[in-house]
Parts: C-alpha cells; sequence; structure tokens
C-alpha cells in the first residue's frame, strides 16, 4: 500500500512539472513572437517552481533505491536459500560415480564424467590433504573409506573463514559435505564438489 502511495505522489509531482514547463515554454513563444510585451515572469517563475518541485521529488525519492535494492538482494538471497533446502539430495555414492565412468565405453567416458554435474549429494569422507589456494581459500582432499591409502575420494574448494577449524584438523578428521557435484573423473578416482555446507564431525 506505501509503495502504491509512494508512486501516486511521485506522478503528481512529475506532471506538475510537465505542466509548469508547458506554460513556461508558451509564454517563452508568445514572448519570442510579441518581444514588446513582458512574459518574462511568466516564463521564470514557471520554471523556478519546476526546479523547486524537481528538488522536492527528489528528496523524496532519497534512499528509496538503495531500499529498492536491498529488498532485492534479500528476496534474492531468501530464493537461494530455499532453492538450497529444497532440491533433493541423491543417494548416489562416489563410487558408484567411478565405476560407472570407468565401467563406460571409452569414447563415452568423457561424456559419463559431465553427467553428474550438477547432482546435489551429502557426503562423509575422512581428511587426506588440505593446502591453501591462494590467500583465502583451501583445497581440502577426504577419502572415501578412512584407512586406504589410495582410493575413491571428494575434492570441494572453500574459503577458510567458513571452516577455520581445517587449519588444525588432524589427519582422518571425519567431514560432512552437502554439495552439488561439479566434475567426476574416473582416472583419478575422484569427485569435486561446490561445497553449500561443511560439518566437522569430533568422534569421541
Amino acid at each position: 500500500m506505501s509503495e502504491k502511495v509512494d508512486i501516486m505522489k511521485n506522478r503528481n509531482f512529475v506532471t506538475i512539472e510537465i505542466i509548469l514547463l508547458l506554460t513556461a515554454l508558451v509564454f517563452a513563444i508568445l514572448w519570442i513572437v510579441y518581444p514588446k510585451k513582458n512574459y518574462e515572469p511568466f516564463t521564470v517563475i514557471p520554471i523556478l517552481l519546476t526546479g523547486f518541485l524537481e528538488v522536492k521529488r527528489r528528496f523524496f525519492n532519497k534512499g528509496k533505491g538503495s531500499i529498492t535494492e536491498s529488498q532485492n538482494v534479500k528476496n534474492e538471497d531468501r530464493y537461494n536459500e530455499e532453492k538450497t533446502t529444497t532440491k533433493r539430495i541423491s543417494e548416489i555414492t562416489v563410487s558408484e560415480i567411478i565405476n560407472s565412468i570407468n565401467t563406460s565405453a571409452p569414447l563415452m567416458k568423457e561424456e559419463m564424467e559431465k553427467k553428474y554435474n550438477g547432482i546435489r549429494v551429502k557426503w562423509t569422507g575422512y581428511l587426506k590433504t588440505a593446502r591453501m589456494n591462494g590467500q583465502d581459500k583451501v583445497d581440502v582432499n577426504m577419502n572415501v573409506d578412512k584407512n586406504s591409502i589410495i582410493g575413491n575420494s571428494i575434492w570441494f574448494t572453500e574459503k577458510i573463514e567458513k571452516i577455520p577449524e581445517i587449519r588444525t584438523l588432524a589427519k582422518e578428521s571425519k567431514i560432512c559435505v552437502l554439495g552439488d557435484i561439479i566434475s567426476a573423473s574416473g582416472a583419478g578416482i575422484s569427485v569435486t564438489l561446490n561445497p553449500i555446507d561443511i560439518d566437522i564431525i569430533r568422534e569421541v
């Protein structure tokens, strides 16, 4: 309701400004046609009033744009949050993905590696390696099986500020990651996720 009132006020301001400008224009033309007559007050006053109304209208609208923009950002964040929480989580495992790639026809392997992109999963793994990626991100590699030296693994990259515990986590610490698959490698026996939520599971 408030938004509709604001729109109506803006329209009224603009309508009055247009009328005043047209009035000034008419008298300016009359002044040109009849230079001996003094139409100056009728030309200048509407222009001054138009300027006054324009300043008032801008003052009235001050901050409205930023409020609208802020509201749009909030709506977008809410949409993204709803999208994040409502997307179905697949039950597929890392092993199933790697096996399907490695058992496919040679010419189909590349296509199979892309087939799983975008699928949302929630996987648990065991910290294998963690290394800095630039100044503020960390690349994390997790084994699917806790005690394996070579085996299927999960990769993800996240800002260090979101998982500061990673700095002091011991090898084979248990980590649960909710995320979307962004790549899979049969030869590399690994799947890379775009993380949405990361939980460090403390085992007792």
